[in-house]
């Protein structure tokens, strides 16, 4: 693993939220692209080590990036006409929890950039947050319904795991808003999703996240939380990317 310099999270997108419980969410419309990446194909994602390549616009690209405390570090290579890849650029992407939301630190080619991201977003703590979690809707027990949520981000770091990153961020961010249950949703399970808007070479994300609590019975805490997450292509959400299902304990604690 390489060393990077910030053990912080990275988080290159303007993620934008907007729910069911009130919070709004800026649309932008993208454009449709004359081409997007081809023949993507993963040669190493294991142990923070993230390496592939593609086409795109006739050229062969590779890409090397590491990660580490979720920071990221991008090689991006260009295959010249002798057959050899050679260094296109370099790119490092920091991410920090501020009092006011996220700040992300761009430094790609030695030029540094100051990205101040959504307020909206704050540090997992990876407990809930409040005690008395909400009651099963409608009483009974089992798996409820409980929240439908809807955001967007986005992707100022294009890169793959910058798209990993961002729509994890995203999916944690809807997960938590209706009531802070304390999950954090990894870049690995939404590997799949980041790789079909990667290949697409789409510019924004919009997604909607639908949450069931697990009761069980005679109980009236939720021990589990299930999420629905749908990213979309379009503002209006609509043109379906990919759709995942992810499950976690919710760990009760704070007031």
């Amino acid at each position: 693993m390489r060393k990077i310099r910030k053990s912080v999270a990275v988080l290159l997108s303007t993620i934008m939220l907007t729910s069911m419980v009130g919070f709004n969410v800026i649309a932008q419309e993208q454009g449709a692209k004359a081409t997007g990446k081809e023949n993507l194909e993963i040669i190493a994602d294991e142990n923070g080590k993230l390496e592939y390549t593609y086409m795109e616009e006739g050229k062969q690209y590779k890409v090397v990036e590491y990660t580490e405390n979720e920071t990221v570090e991008s090689y991006v290579y260009v295959m010249n006409s002798s057959g050899e890849y050679v260094l296109q650029s370099h790119l490092n992407t920091y991410f920090e929890y501020t009092e006011d939301g996220f700040v992300a630190r761009r430094v790609e080619n030695g030029k540094e950039t100051v990205v101040t991201l959504s307020e909206d977003v704050f540090e997992p703590s990876g407990v809930s947050t409040r005690s008395t979690p909400p009651p099963p809707p409608g009483g009974g027990y089992g798996w409820k319904k409980v929240f439908t949520t809807k955001g967007s981000t986005k992707f100022i770091n294009a890169t793959l795991a910058g798209i990993r990153q961002a729509l994890s961020s995203l999916a944690t961010a809807l997960a938590n808003k209706y009531w802070n249950a304390g999950v954090a949703i990894g870049a690995g399970v939404l590997s799949a999703m980041a790789n079909a808007y990667y290949i697409r070479d789409l510019d924004y994300a919009y997604m909607v996240q639908v949450g069931y609590y697990y009761y069980p019975t005679g109980k009236v805490v939720p021990t589990k939380i299930r999420r629905y997450t749908y990213g979309y292509a379009k503002s209006n959400y609509t043109d379906l990317v990919d759709s995942t299902v992810s499950e976690s304990e919710i760990v009760l604690g704070g007031n």
